[in-house]
Parts: C-alpha cells; sequence; structure tokens
C-alpha cells in the first residue's frame, strides 16, 4: 500500500509538472509555426471558419468517444470479470456500427450539408454517452450493446461529412496538409480523451480497488467493491457527452460550404493562398 501511493503521488507530480510544461511549449510552438516559411503545422489555414471549426469539432468528438473503448475494457474485465478475448467480441458493437454509419453519412453527405449530418452525429454520440451513464456491475450486457451502437453510430454520421468539409474547405494543393492537420487534431483528441478519463476514474478511487482494475488482477468485483471505478465512470462518460454536445454547436456554426467552395473559385479566399 505505500508504494502503491508512492507511485500515485509521483504520477501526479508528473502530470502537474507536464502541464507546466504544455503551458510554456504549446505557446512557443504556435508563435514558431505563424513565422516560419515553411510551417510544419500551417495555422493560417484555420482562417477559414469551415476549415478551423470542422477540426475543433473533430478533436471534441475524438475526445467524447475514444476513451469509450479503453474505459470499457477495464469494466469488462476488472469490474465485470470476462477474459481478454469475450472483451474484445464484447467490444466490437462500438466499431461495428462506425463501419456501416460512416459509408452511409458518406452517401448523404452528398446531398445533405455536411454540417447537418456532421452535427447530427455529434448529439447523437452525446446521446449514447449519457445513456452510458446509467450502466453499472450488473447491468445486461445488451443494454450496453445497445448504447455501445448508438454512439458508434453518431461517430460514423459525423466522420464522413466532417472530413469531406474539411477537405473541401482548401485549395486542392493544399489538401495533403489539410489531412495530416486532420489527423493530427484527431490522434491529440484520442490522447487527452484517454488522459482525462483516467485521471476522472482514478481520482476517487481507493489505491488497492485501482490497482486490482487497471493492473488486471481483479476478474470481477462485487456492486460495492467497484462502486468508486463506476461513479468514476459516469463522470467521465458525462464530462465526453458535454464535450460532444460543444462540438455540436462548433460543427453548426461552422459557415456554407457552397459559399467556401465559391470563395476559393473567385480567388478571394484565403487558404489556397496560403504558403
Amino acid at each position: 500500500m505505500v508504494a502503491e501511493f508512492a507511485y500515485a503521488q509521483f504520477a501526479k507530480r508528473d502530470v502537474v509538472v507536464s502541464l507546466l510544461l504544455a503551458a510554456v511549449l504549446i505557446p512557443t510552438f504556435i508563435l514558431v509555426e505563424l513565422k516560419s516559411k515553411q510551417p510544419l503545422l500551417n495555422l493560417r489555414m484555420f482562417r477559414s471558419r469551415i476549415f478551423a471549426f470542422g477540426n475543433v469539432s473533430a478533436l471534441l468528438n475524438s475526445l467524447a468517444r475514444m476513451a469509450v473503448t479503453f474505459l470499457f475494457v477495464f469494466n469488462f474485465i476488472g469490474a465485470r470479470g470476462y477474459d481478454h478475448l469475450t472483451t474484445g467480441f464484447l467490444l466490437t458493437p462500438l466499431a461495428g456500427s462506425m463501419f456501416v454509419f460512416a459509408p452511409l453519412a458518406g452517401r448523404l453527405a452528398d446531398r445533405l450539408p455536411a454540417r447537418v449530418l456532421s452535427s447530427v452525429g455529434m448529439l447523437v454520440t452525446a446521446g449514447g454517452l449519457l445513456g452510458m451513464t446509467s450502466i453499472g456491475v450488473g447491468t445486461p450486457y445488451w443494454e450496453i450493446a445497445l448504447w455501445m451502437v448508438v454512439v458508434g453510430a453518431g461517430s460514423g454520421i459525423f466522420n464522413s461529412p466532417n472530413t469531406r468539409a474539411i477537405m473541401g474547405s482548401v485549395a486542392p494543393e493544399k489538401r495533403g496538409v489539410a489531412s495530416g492537420t486532420r489527423t493530427l487534431v484527431v490522434n491529440v483528441g484520442a490522447v487527452l480523451s484517454i488522459a482525462f478519463a483516467i485521471a476522472i476514474v482514478t481520482s476517487a478511487m481507493p489505491a488497492n480497488v485501482m490497482v486490482e482494475i487497471f493492473s488486471g488482477v481483479s476478474r470481477g468485483l462485487s456492486a460495492s467493491a467497484a462502486a468508486p471505478f463506476i461513479s468514476g465512470l459516469h463522470t467521465a462518460l458525462l464530462l465526453m457527452a458535454g464535450a460532444s454536445v460543444i462540438g455540436f454547436f462548433f460543427s453548426a456554426l461552422r459557415g456554407n460550404e457552397r459559399d467556401a467552395y465559391a470563395m476559393r473559385q473567385s480567388g478571394l479566399g484565403l487558404v489556397g493562398k496560403q504558403p
């Protein structure tokens, strides 16, 4: 127990130091990139509201959903006692629904504005995450699978139209840079999602329960023993749903893709002219 407490203290110290370094280094990075003729990240592209809001929406969508799989791995193995192979199968509704809904949303994007479809996807994701806050140790699997399908469907509906809008907001010669920027933003959201979720879930957990669940030692806990983990899980899911709702507003306010296209064609757009 002493060793576990000491490790937790060192981990908290590392997090604080990392946040302080980020507070200094991120603004420095932005200043360097703005002054560079060949920037690693072309921040001038964010002058386009469609590009900027589309990427912010992608960040928030990634922040809202990426930790779901990670958290439910520990829920199924640590709290419920399933083995690793079974857990993999139990998580398939999340990815499966994304696989089904993403191409459907891509086809609909030919007929409907991307901001409409993407905004709907963010709301569906938020609804699924809110539904997951009702899950406990004794919740039947079909109910968990249902909410996974909803979250996956929302992400599938969001991703294809949003990516299309981002790519369409820049000049053709800038699409490689735009794609790389979008991928960077999504990956940053994924890292932050897992980091924040784990910090929230573990903040109120006793050290012994935390070690049992996250080290793989536990093979099922009673409802009372798993209560701190479930409570933290609900809090994390609630905050992730909030991130998805914020993403809805950014997606809805991104602007009209047709106006951006017309501006590019007339040579008035800034995105296609900047180095």
